[in-house]
């Protein structure tokens, strides 16, 4: 089951393995539907998933059959959820890169970022941003706000 705290400033939802291998959003369905109620808007770059249950394993999050097909589910069902997602800790990125086919990673020896690049198919990367985009025109968001989307888009994409 997936949990999450809501302190107004930043929404954080674990995902545990179960959750996750049941392709269950029924808890990010709670959460949507929770922001719907007290407005839209403030959830803006709010969300930041935690995956738990893969410890033990070394593959990086990416590179595991099981989450990149729950995330594929969550955006085929919420396709602007790109909207909803912090860039704390890169977590905009990791969810993002678990939907790509190719990736490259830089880390400087000393130092613990990870710098992640991705390489979307062409339809993913386009869908992902005109749904998202389309999201925020009809939410009314800013044209400044739909440009810095753009770009931290693109900032992503090797």
């Amino acid at each position: 089951m997936g949990n999450y705290t809501d302190d107004r400033k930043l929404n954080i939802m674990i995902l545990n393995k179960n959750y996750i291998e049941a392709l269950d959003l029924q808890e990010i369905d709670k959460m949507l539907n929770v922001f719907r109620r007290h407005g839209i808007k403030k959830y803006k770059n709010n969300i930041v998933f935690q995956i738990d249950g893969y410890n033990d394993d070394p593959r990086e999050i990416y590179e595991i059959p099981e989450i990149k097909a729950f995330y594929k589910k969550v955006f085929d069902k919420y396709p602007y959820m790109l909207y909803f997602l912090s860039d704390i800790n890169a977590n905009d990125a990791w969810v993002l890169a678990c939907l790509c086919n190719k990736h490259q990673t830089c880390s400087t020896v000393g130092k613990r970022n990870v710098n992640l690049k991705m390489h979307f198919d062409n339809n993913l990367f386009s869908q992902i941003l005109n749904q998202t985009i389309t999201y925020m025109i009809q939410i009314h968001e800013s044209s400044k706000s739909i440009l810095k989307l753009r770009v931290r888009l693109a900032s992503m994409l090797l």
